[in-house]
């Protein structure tokens, strides 16, 4: 069974924490060319969004059936065999023809949030001055998302049947369709929401989980019928996301939320303001968005690039925050970092700008507080496995610590888990924030880059860049290429997925950053104890 995604409590997918993801200053109205602008983004990316899953089940349905060469990628749109590249080309470029009219008057793009291109449409835009280059994106994003959530719920190669089975009923009528219907009433009833905060005519409300209707509560009941209608059966032939009917309904109800979510999050960012909280600028929501709400930020580099390069770093050392100060030496890399996160945290102060509600999880006794960290990754990482011992074991690339998957002695790193917030992470008793597992303001379910270890190795998402689980050894890596080495492989780490057998916590799953040991020997440390 190729299950792609974490199957999550149904009501953990009904009732997701709630967030302002939504744009537009609390209880203030947009301009008129704003929201005519945002509105016309909205309504073409859910046309778009429902031309490409219907296309894709099509073309599952005629692979299942053995009308279609089996070779045939229908999960990716950009394909070059998908049947449907017509249709989904036509809609895409009605969608780039309503955002240049409709937003011929608006703000420039950036005062309506559309700063930059979320990875990895951000290779196809590399940068965003046009409402073109916002249309671009969007379509780019679209794709990406359709096809993340379709291969969720058929696998990255389903089996072909070779006739109209009740499997393949199961796979593109009722689960393909049943995904489509609800991913466009939730996306349409969210755009609703969305326009009447524009308009001044609601206050400041959170768009993506609102539900002011009860039309999307209705609409997930149909989506739930509809996955109820297979058997289990059924899914032993295919390769969904589940293999019992009852777990199908979860796991499927997630990927749409995703789905829409995200392409929520893409379609409003936050239009330009200032909430008081530093440390988020130069961040940007993208279209990824965690159960919890913690979106995937994209991080803009371009104040400190021009140094890097000079110093001659390259490739993923380029991506680290500006907030996290680069230099290079006979010895390596050495990074220097306060270890605050670059997005509100329920830890920080009440009294503070970057403060947050968030009810979702434990709080623990701790705040955050500004730490000097000092780490110098080796320039030639050896092969030399050490345990890993004291706090810190490597850096992500916003400058907040990872700590290896284990908790203070006595203590069970699964129960501290419940204490993290919305995105992933808690500060320990001295106040050091730190990420032990997926670090969800950097990578959510994907093979995006998240740091490096003090041996030296960096670590990715859980997938490799062709969206792939890895085979990993025991110090969670492995070779093979990545994003920022496609195509030389490498030796890297990735977030894997481990289960607890502690007394209290039995079975329970975590998807940690470290598996306690280092495939080399760790660099020097200041501040990391």
């Amino acid at each position: 069974m190729a299950s792609v995604r974490v199957a999550l409590p149904l009501a953990a997918v009904v009732c997701v924490s709630s967030l302002l993801m939504s744009g537009g200053v609390a209880g203030a109205a947009l301009s008129s060319a704003n929201t005519a602008c945002r509105d016309a983004i909205a309504k073409t990316v859910v046309a778009l969004e429902d031309t490409i899953l219907n296309e894709q089940i099509k073309c599952h349905q005629a692979r299942s059936r053995g009308v279609l060469d089996a070779g045939v990628d229908c999960s990716d749109p950009d394909d070059a065999s998908f049947p449907g590249a017509a249709a989904v080309a036509k809609r895409a470029a009605q969608l780039a023809a309503g955002v240049a009219t409709k937003c011929a008057k608006a703000s420039a793009p950036a005062a309506n949030g559309y700063a930059s291109c979320a990875s990895p449409c951000d290779v196809t835009v590399p940068a965003i001055s046009s409402y073109n280059d916002v249309a671009a994106c969007l379509i780019c994003q679209t794709k990406d998302t359709a096809a993340d959530a379709m291969r969720t719920i058929v696998g990255f190669s389903p089996p072909v049947q070779g006739a109209a089975t009740s499997a393949e009923k199961c796979q593109d009528t009722y689960v393909g369709k049943g995904l489509r219907t609800f991913v466009k009433k939730r996306l349409t009833e969210q755009r609703k929401c969305q326009l009447k905060e524009d308009k001044g005519t609601i206050g400041a409300t959170d768009c993506r989980t609102a539900d002011l209707t009860g039309a999307v509560a209705k609409a997930l009941a149909k989506l739930q019928a509809s996955v109820a209608k297979c058997t289990d059966a059924d899914l032993a032939a295919l390769t969904s996301c589940a293999s019992t009917v009852a777990a199908e309904q979860v796991c499927v109800s997630a990927a749409g939320i995703s789905m829409a979510d995200g392409l929520f999050v893409a379609t409003y960012p936050e239009p330009t303001t200032s909430d008081g909280c530093v440390l988020n600028d130069n961040t940007t929501s993208t279209s990824t968005v965690n159960p919890a709400g913690c979106a995937v930020l994209a991080r803009d580099t371009s104040g400190c690039d021009a140094a890097r390069a000079a110093a001659g770093l390259s490739g993923y050392w380029r991506k680290f925050s500006c907030r996290v100060t680069l230099s290079q030496g006979a010895g390596g890399v050495t990074a220097v970092a306060d270890g605050l996160p670059d997005y509100k945290s329920n830890y920080f102060d009440a009294s503070n700008a970057c403060h947050e509600t968030y009810t979702g999880a434990i709080q623990n006794p701790n705040e955050i507080a500004a730490r000097a960290y000092s780490l110098t990754f080796p320039a030639a990482p050896d092969t030399t496995s050490q345990a890993m011992r004291g706090a810190v074991v490597g850096l992500a690339l916003n400058g907040v610590p990872i700590f290896g998957n284990f908790a203070a002695p006595g203590d069970d790193i699964y129960q501290e888990a419940r204490t993290f917030d919305r995105c992933g992470a808690h500060p320990q008793e001295a106040g050091a924030y730190h990420y032990h597992a997926e670090p969800y303001a950097i990578s959510y379910n994907d093979a995006n880059f998240i740091g490096v270890m003090r041996d030296g190795y960096p670590i990715y998402g859980r997938r490799d860049p062709d969206g792939s689980l890895p085979t990993l050894d025991s110090f969670g890596g492995h070779t093979g290429v990545t994003a920022d080495s496609p195509s030389t492989p490498v030796y890297h780490y990735h977030v894997n997925e481990q289960t607890s057998t502690n007394a209290g916590t039995n079975g329970e799953k975590q998807w940690f950053l470290t598996t306690g040991t280092f495939r080399g020997t760790p660099g020097t440390c200041s501040g990391c104890n």
